[in-house]
C-alpha cells in the first residue's frame, strides 16, 4: 500500500474528529497518504470534494448513521462522484454504514430514523441489499423478512467478514479473518439464507 492516496469519509459519524486522526494514523502507518472528506462540520466546497475524490486510490467510509450519511451525500452531490471513482477504478470499501452505501439498499441501526431499524437506499455497486453484524441476534431474521418483502437478494456480513466485489468483470469474493461468515439471504429462518464460500471469485450471476 506504500505511496497510495486514501480518502476517508466519516460522514456517518458526523465527522467525528477522534475517528479521523485514528483512520488517517492507522494508514500512515501502512504507508498511505490519507486525507478526510468532510462533509458534516465545516464541510469541503464543492471543487474540493471532486478533487479529494479524483485523487483517491481507495476510498474508505466509516461507520455510523447510514441513513444520515446517505442525506448530506445526496446535499453535496457525492453519490454520483463515487459511482464514477468506482467505475474508473478506484476501491471502493468501508464497514457498517462504510459497507452499506455501497449495495442497492441496506437494513441497519439508524439514529436519525424513528424504527428500529432504517431501510435506506445506497449506491448500487453490487445490485443487492446488505446488512452487516450479520452474527447479532435476531439480526439475520429481520434481514430476511426486509428482503422477501422486497423480492430481493441480500448480503449479511459477520464482523470481521468480507465481501468483495469486482463490478468490471461482475465477480465476487469472501473473505473472513475472525471465523465469521458472510451469507446469501432471500428469506426468514434457515431456509432463507445461504452460507457463501470463502476464497476465489465466482461470477455474482451465482448470487442472483
Amino acid at each position: 500500500m506504500d505511496n497510495s492516496e486514501l480518502l476517508f469519509v466519516p460522514t456517518a459519524s458526523g465527522d467525528a474528529e477522534g475517528y479521523c486522526r485514528a483512520v488517517r494514523r492507522a494508514y500512515e502507518n501502512l504507508g498511505c497518504s490519507a486525507s478526510v472528506l468532510r462533509l458534516v462540520e465545516n464541510p469541503d466546497d464543492p471543487e474540493a470534494i471532486g478533487e479529494k475524490i479524483d485523487a483517491a486510490d481507495a476510498v474508505y467510509v466509516g461507520g455510523g448513521d447510514t441513513d444520515f450519511m446517505l442525506d448530506i451525500w445526496a446535499n453535496h452531490e457525492v453519490k454520483d462522484r463515487l459511482r464514477t471513482a468506482g467505475r474508473s477504478g478506484t476501491l471502493l470499501t468501508g464497514l457498517s454504514a462504510g459497507a452499506n452505501c455501497w449495495f442497492a439498499g441496506s437494513y441497519g441501526d439508524s439514529t436519525s430514523n424513528d424504527t428500529d431499524f432504517a431501510l435506506t437506499d445506497g449506491l448500487r455497486v453490487p445490485p443487492f441489499r446488505c446488512t452487516p453484524y450479520a452474527g447479532v441476534s435476531d439480526r439475520l431474521d429481520g434481514f430476511g423478512e426486509y428482503v422477501r418483502g422486497r423480492e430481493a437478494v441480500g448480503i449479511a456480513i459477520g464482523n470481521g467478514a468480507v465481501f468483495e466485489a469486482r463490478t468490471g468483470t461482475d465477480e465476487f469474493r469472501v473473505r473472513s479473518y475472525l471465523d465469521e461468515e458472510v451469507y446469501r439471504v432471500t428469506g426468514a429462518g434457515n431456509g432463507g439464507r445461504k452460507q457463501l464460500p470463502v476464497g476465489e471469485w465466482r461470477p455474482l450471476n451465482e448470487l442472483r
